[in-house]
């Protein structure tokens, strides 16, 4: 539990940096989930940085990995049964979200 916690805490202060940062910065950092789960944040210098870019995609929504019994999952955002957005319920207990 408190590997997936620091996970989404994580994934949720870069995705704010990366979102506050203009692409192919000159202090561009980089986030890399591993299959088990696993994180490396580390910074790049502009030549990494425009090599990533060439096949990056801007993030539109909500980006969660769940991470259960040693692998990392992509998880959708969507609606829970209370009506509630999964990324929303996840925002009110750690209170990391921007809006």
């Amino acid at each position: 539990m408190l590997a997936s916690r620091k996970l989404i805490l994580g994934l949720a202060a870069t995705a704010t940096m990366a979102v506050a940062a203009p692409a192919f910065a000159e202090n561009a950092d980089v986030m890399v989930v591993f299959p088990d789960g696993h994180t490396a944040l580390m910074p790049v210098d502009s030549s990494t940085a425009d090599t990533a870019m060439k096949t990056a995609t801007a993030i539109t929504a909500p980006i969660m990995v769940m991470v259960s019994n040693g692998k990392a999952y992509m998880v959708s955002d969507s609606k829970m049964s209370d009506g509630k957005m999964l990324s929303d319920y996840l925002n009110s207990i750690f209170g990391m979200g921007t809006h």
